[in-house]
């Protein structure tokens, strides 16, 4: 932004004074923040101290105004802090780079900048107007260092795994998702990390399954359980890894195996099977197995009578052990009010808790940002979190993507990503991403090719999966 005014040298001279003499007035402590006082130690140097290095002499001023929005953002001077806006500043002469931040949240900041040159006994004016929310320098600063001591504990992990430690080969797996994770979230790294992170964590992974460590198994089967960018999804293996470690004994094995056969996933659905490894995982203190135990009694599966309490008492256990299906769960009642009262702050804090632990968490707290729900409307953070809960396959972060780039929303308008986002929601197996995808083809618009039959096919798709508006479509289109 350009400055407001400039002052002439006469009026600039007058301002320095009051400048100066209001900066000598002030204590040490107040100029610069509490300093650590060092012990004074006579010595026969202290009567000769050594010359300090030469200082700049501060002969210009700069006044930094803020108002509304602005109003106590941080003000730096080439790097320096100075006081919070508005605010008039003594500078030396020269090249000065004056930076104005306000923080949004841990992540974000809005920033003004300015690079210019100062004279002798001059002064110049800005008037601060705060730019879009960005990530702010602390934040990259402090991820740079997180990401240089994971490499480090990694690569200290990866050398015990190497000598036969399946324990040390699992913490290496999880270290290097972290750091996919951390990636994600970090600006100017190469994407092609994330590959090799991915594959790293795979390998490490198997390693220490194929030596039996239990734990390791278990980590392995949940991956092929629901699939992911990185590793196909396998449910006959994942019942075998499952069983295997439930044999061993590991809790979290037998709320794996009982999903598997409460839901069909390699092999036939069977409630009575599953009921029962969900009594001895919740025997065990499996929270899965707490959760599957709550929803056994809410819906009266496996012979048993629908029952509330019940339901609320296992969810209550499940969520004390952190289980993220179930804080999941408990979120979404209270954004809806379903069954408790409504607190949709409350809901957006335990979707955040887990967000790092389970995709579809990021997924919420993504729609949260975008709708407005317990948090103030952001599209640009919504953005950022479904991008991530994209990254893990998840359906409907791709379906909400397609959308935001569709129509703009904390983003450009860019179609042929839109239409690349729902075509990947729909390969997913997302009925309403289906059906957008048979409206964009039978219309032709938003970048679509207009292709009649592919439109069909997708209406078909999502009708079979119970998409009401794409079995409404579809008998709009026979009467024609």
């Amino acid at each position: 932004m350009t400055p407001r005014f400039w002052l002439g040298r006469r009026q600039a001279a007058a301002w320095l004074v009051v400048a100066s003499v209001g900066a000598q007035t002030l204590p040490a402590e107040a100029q610069s923040g509490p300093r650590r006082l060092e012990p004074v130690r006579p010595s026969a140097a202290a009567a000769a101290p050594a010359a300090a290095p030469p200082v700049a002499p501060a002969n210009a001023a700069v006044r930094v105004g803020c108002e509304g929005e602005a109003a106590n953002a941080a003000v730096y001077i080439n790097g320096e802090f100075r006081g919070d806006c508005p605010l008039d500043v003594s500078v030396a002469a020269g090249a000065i780079e004056l930076r104005v931040v306000k923080r949004v949240d841990e992540r974000l900041e809005r920033a003004y900048q300015q690079e210019f040159r100062m004279t002798a006994n001059t002064a110049r004016r800005f008037d601060v107007e705060l730019g879009a929310p960005q990530t702010s320098r602390d934040f990259l600063r402090a991820q740079d260092v997180r990401w240089r001591q994971h490499l480090a504990d990694l690569q200290t992990l990866k050398k015990r795994a190497e000598a036969g430690d399946g324990a040390a080969a699992l913490q290496a797996a999880q270290g290097s998702r972290s750091l996919i994770q951390l990636h994600a979230r970090m600006e100017g790294r190469d994407p092609a990390e994330i590959q090799s992170l991915a594959r790293q964590a795979i390998a490490l992974e198997d390693q220490a399954a194929a030596q039996g460590h239990l734990p390791a198994m278990v980590a392995v089967a949940q991956a092929l359980e629901k699939g992911s960018a990185h590793r196909g999804r396998n449910p006959a293996r994942a019942l075998e890894l499952y069983a295997k470690a439930a044999a061993g004994g590991n809790a979290a094995a037998m709320g794996g195996l009982a999903a598997m056969h409460a839901n069909g996933w390699g092999t036939p659905r069977d409630d009575a099977v599953a009921l029962g490894w969900l009594q001895k995982g919740a025997e065990r203190e499996d929270g899965r197995s707490m959760f599957g135990l709550a929803t056994f009694h809410r819906t009266g599966r496996a012979g048993l009578t629908p029952d509330p309490a019940a339901f609320e008492q296992w969810l209550g256990k499940a969520v004390a052990k952190g289980e993220p299906r179930a804080i999941v769960h408990s979120g979404q009642r209270l954004r809806d009010g379903n069954g408790v009262a409504q607190d949709q702050a409350r809901a957006v804090q335990l979707f955040a808790s887990v967000a790092d632990a389970w995709p579809a968490a990021r997924f919420l707290l993504g729609r949260a940002y975008l709708l407005g729900e317990g948090v103030p409307r952001d599209p640009v953070r919504a953005l950022t979190e479904l991008t991530q809960a994209a990254d893990s396959q998840n359906p409907q972060a791709l379906l909400l993507l397609g959308s935001m780039h569709q129509q703009g929303q904390g983003t450009a308008v860019n179609l042929p990503q839109s239409l690349a986002f729902f075509r990947r929601s729909a390969e997913l197996g997302e009925p309403a991403a289906m059906t957008m995808l048979g409206n964009l083809h039978q219309t032709g618009l938003a970048g679509a090719a207009r292709d009649p039959a592919l439109a069909l096919d997708w209406y078909r798709k999502a009708a079979a999966l119970g998409d009401a508006a794409a079995t409404k479509q579809l008998e709009h289109l026979a009467r024609q």
